[in-house]
């Protein structure tokens, strides 16, 4: 063999360079893109990882632990529209809407025409009763929906009025009565003016298409909460519940229910009680949020009855309260009353 030459096999010979040491040298500094490459790659399988870790508490009902595992990863990458969507998700569900908008529209920024962040937007600025912010975006999903955007005249969008944007919609909802999403919008457009039963009409036919949807049947009952029929609502909570058992969101609406009377309410009074009992069933910050929004009189009521199907429902929601003398529990003299009323159902309960 040669000087100059390296045999590959018994068959070729290939020329080496002379000046191998000069490339050897830049293989070798090119190693530092090379590992830039790879650390990119594991930070995003990290991102994905989080992602998914965030995922699966928001999964299990764990809000506040799935918010600071999605808070962790959007820091990482504040180009993650999908991670701050389902950051935004999350604090709608544990009832901040101020910081499920803030989250949001990060993910706007990030992806300005996913329709879901819009549709969200739309719906959480309606929650906060912010009719101007709340039409730019409801406006926006119909703009950018690759079906319905050519109905949508740009100029609109420099001086939106309900009017205009409710009409629009209702001309999409006649030419796709089989998509659930625009009979959403549209139900959300009635929250805006105020129209609760034609809003409910909306979600309820949203449902028919889409019945598994365990947080659009939390949409009805909470219009439904805001009109003249609580009652009703514990119907439909009852569904959301059924398919979200650690529901926060609807727990919490319940709340308004329950304050609007549904607890006195004849025909819904056994139904409410066993919700209640599930509520509390949760853990000790469901009982705290229970006395916060003022159940405590209304079942505080319901002792003198003397139903007997009830009773054990009663002394289950008594022992809850009493297993946490809360700071609210103790200011309000709740304990004492509650030490007082259990008493007597179980005094009751002795005699049928």
């Amino acid at each position: 063999m040669s000087r100059g030459e390296l045999i590959i096999d018994d068959n070729q010979v290939k020329p080496a360079s002379e000046n191998w040491a000069t490339e050897y040298q830049q293989q070798y500094n090119g190693g530092a893109s090379w590992a830039d490459e790879f650390a990119h790659d594991e930070a995003s399988r990290d991102l994905v990882e989080g992602y998914k870790e965030g995922q699966e508490l928001f999964r299990k009902g764990l809000l506040s632990e799935a918010v600071l595992s999605l808070e962790a990863e959007v820091i990482k990458s504040l180009e993650n529209a999908e991670g701050w969507r389902l950051l935004g998700i999350t604090h709608a569900e544990n009832d901040d809407g101020q910081q499920a908008i803030a989250a949001m529209m990060r993910a706007q920024e990030a992806d300005p025409t996913n329709l879901e962040v819009l549709l969200a937007l739309g719906v959480s600025h309606t929650n906060e009763l912010e009719q101007t912010a709340a039409l730019k975006y409801l406006y926006g999903w119909l703009r950018h929906h690759p079906k319905y955007g050519t109905l949508a005249p740009p100029e609109l969008a420099n001086s939106l009025y309900y009017a205009d944007v409710a009409r629009l919609f209702i001309e999409v909802a006649q030419m796709s009565p089989e998509d659930a999403d625009v009979h959403i919008v549209l139900a959300v457009l009635y929250n805006l003016s105020g129209e609760y039963d034609k809003a409910i009409a909306s979600f309820k036919t949203a449902l028919k298409l889409k019945p598994n949807d365990y947080s659009l049947w939390n949409k009805p009952c909470a219009t439904q909460a805001n009109s003249v029929q609580s009652a009703d609502a514990i119907l439909a909570y009852q569904q959301a519940l059924d398919l979200k058992p650690n529901y926060v969101r609807a727990w919490a609406n319940i709340g308004v229910s329950y304050a609007n009377q549904v607890l006195l309410s004849q025909c819904h009074r056994f139904r409410a009680l066993v919700l209640l009992g599930r509520f509390l069933d949760m853990g000790p910050w469901a009982v705290d949020l229970a006395l916060s929004v003022g159940i405590f009189p209304y079942v505080l009521k319901l002792l003198q009855t003397t139903t007997p199907e009830l009773r054990q429902i009663l002394v289950f929601i008594w022992t809850k309260i009493l297993a946490l003398p809360s700071e609210r529990a103790i200011n309000q003299s709740i304990v004492p009353k509650a030490l007082y009323c259990g008493k007597i159902v179980f005094v009751r309960g002795r005699n049928p």
